[in-house]
């Protein structure tokens, strides 16, 4: 199977890589829809509070997003800027893998594991 993001491109995989038609599909990527602005202006689920700095990552908790990396590197990063938070917006199969390197990396504290939110 052959998953692409516009016909184009399924287009494309069909004539180059001469891919059976029956096994190819297009999912298209999400788009602002009519409720953006008011899911955009929904309270979040935890007080953030200034002067906080924050870095956001949103994605699903698997290997293949490598969000162990991420951590390391926030875990580096934050002996510099002490007022930094990160906040992981997902779930997945490696939470509390990950949960446990925050742990070890003595971090668990700037670390806000938010689960999934729908806005």
């Amino acid at each position: 199977m052959i998953i692409t993001l516009s016909e184009d491109m399924r287009d494309e995989a069909i004539q180059v890589l001469r891919a059976n038609p029956a096994k190819t599909c297009v999912i298209y990527n999400p788009s602002i829809d009519e409720n953006y602005e008011q899911r955009l202006n929904e309270p979040l689920p935890t007080n953030f509070t200034p002067p906080h700095s924050y870095i956001v990552n949103v994605g699903r908790f698997t290997r293949q997003k490598d969000h162990k990396t991420l951590i390391k590197a926030f875990a580096q990063v934050r002996k510099n800027v002490p007022d930094l938070t990160l906040l992981l917006i997902g779930h997945g199969p490696l939470e509390e893998e990950l949960k446990a390197l925050c742990l070890k990396q003595g971090i668990e504290e700037h670390v806000v594991f938010l689960g999934f939110q729908d806005n």
